[in-house]
């Protein structure tokens, strides 16, 4: 299957749309516009990217190329916003984009996903009442198209749909799913070619890559959460593994860090209100999952990524955004509180060099802080 084969019916707009801001929104009439400003960024500390909101439904997702953190939500206009800035040094960036419509185009977006390979941006986006997701190669500012559009069968359910893959036949791996109501794993190779792999039944689903492997988690309809493996190389799928507590579990999400065996399951309860995380370990397509601690109460939407010696995670509380540190034994840090945050799932945390970014979405605009142990 080829990507031309896929997109014969797509009219996409070849230029993005950049915003500037008039200088008395932000500092003064001879401050700096918002693509360009220089800002530093102290530990643990919210500081804001750019006052662009118009947030309708945002689910944040954010990645990091290897120079730089970038951001893409949802607005009340149903276009994708997004804010890129280039690191600097691991405590200052410099906004290289901002702009209310990234992919500029007429068509009403619903759900959206981010992920990077390092060197580019993975932006898919599925169109409102569509069962088709249009996904774009983007450059590291978030401006230049990379190749062409592609179209899988799917719609993404969760802004973490998306993971770059490493040591495999494919570049990036991106799940949703497909009119069955099944999850397919999409993958895309380096010249442009596409693989598919269906795995189990899911309402919602995050992935997450294991090195050359895709670890799906999700939730079904019936409030109950799993995870599989699946291979896109082999086209194999590993045994679903159940976690959590039966018909109260939402939100999976799962964190891995490079060559390691561990990784990090987290998932919300509608009962008691909290997430609880676990620290699995899996040796090819076999995932195994033991018991589970409680992360943080209350909490909603969790997010997590990994470092070399633990995981970082944020989680939504009473409408302020909560970080918390795991190590590799899974043993929690003090909790600590980075500020408001506009809506339950309008946050995301990235990593890029082992340093952590949690990156939010408040009523004043795109906000970012440098995660500190």
């Amino acid at each position: 299957m080829t990507l031309a084969t896929l997109t014969t019916t797509l009219v996409v707009t070849t230029t993005a749309c950049r915003l500037h801001f008039d200088p008395e929104r932000d500092g003064g009439s001879d401050g700096p516009t918002v693509e360009g400003r220089t800002i530093t960024l102290p530990c643990n500390t919210a500081t804001l990217l750019t006052p662009i909101v118009r947030a309708g439904a945002p689910s944040v997702s954010a990645a990091a190329t290897d120079t730089s953190l970038a951001a893409i939500w949802r607005t009340d206009a149903a276009t994708i916003a997004a804010v890129v800035a280039h690191l600097d040094a691991v405590d200052q960036v410099t906004v290289t984009t901002a702009t209310e419509d990234v992919l500029a185009s007429s068509v009403l977006q619903g759900s959206a996903t981010l992920a990077s390979n390092g060197a580019t941006f993975l932006l898919a986006s599925s169109p409102v009442g569509s069962m088709m997701t249009i996904g774009q190669l983007f450059d590291a500012t978030l401006t230049q198209r990379v190749g062409a559009p592609f179209a899988p069968a799917l719609t993404i359910t969760h802004p973490r749909a998306a993971t770059a893959l490493r040591a495999s036949g494919f570049d990036y791996a991106l799940a949703g799913r497909n009119d069955a109501g099944t999850t397919t794993v999409f993958g895309l190779r380096p010249d442009g070619t596409a693989g598919l792999q269906t795995a189990g039944t899911y309402e919602r689903q995050a992935v997450v890559a294991l090195d050359d492997q895709v670890l799906v988690v999700g939730s079904s309809s019936t409030q109950n959460c799993r995870a599989e493996i699946v291979d896109l190389d082999t086209a194999t799928v590993g045994a679903a593994v159940p976690f959590g507590t039966g018909g109260q579990c939402t939100e999976a999400i799962a964190a891995h860090g490079v060559g390691r065996g561990d990784l990090l399951a987290i998932r919300h309860d509608t009962i008691d209100v909290d997430a609880n995380h676990q620290i699995g370990t899996f040796v090819g397509t076999t995932l195994s999952l033991p018991g589970e601690s409680r992360l943080a109460t209350p909490a909603n939407e969790p997010r997590a990524v990994a470092v070399t010696d633990g995981y970082w995670t944020t989680v939504e509380a009473t409408g302020m955004l909560i970080v918390v540190r795991v190590d590799l034994a899974g043993v929690i840090g003090t909790p600590f509180a980075l500020g408001p945050v506009a809506a339950i799932d309008a946050h995301d945390v990235v990593v890029r060099g082992d340093v952590a970014y949690a990156m939010w979405l408040t009523t004043d605009g795109a906000q970012v802080a440098r995660l500190c142990p």
